[in-house]
């Protein structure tokens, strides 16, 4: 995990972000996108750790799902304002 750097961390968030979004566009209800935003967070962070599932790596991928919901919301709300 050591090579994953704070721009790659940032990257794969926005890519979280667009999943989630293209997910919500096929009809996935909105109440489930931070769910599936943690998922594919924790999908992408072993990914990147070579398919290495340790503790830090699955807590890394939370982090990753949860700043890519939150930082939507947090725009969304900042916009409609």
């Amino acid at each position: 995990m050591e090579l994953i750097t704070t721009v790659t961390l940032g990257v794969i968030t926005a890519v979280v972000i667009g999943v989630v979004q293209v997910a919500k566009q096929m009809g996935l209800p909105t109440k489930f996108a931070p769910l599936v935003a943690v998922l594919f967070g924790v999908i992408a962070a072993i990914g990147l750790s070579f398919f290495q599932a340790t503790f830090a790596v699955i807590i890394t991928g939370v982090i990753i799902g949860l700043s890519a919901c939150g930082l939507y919301s947090g725009v969304k709300t900042t916009v409609a304002k």
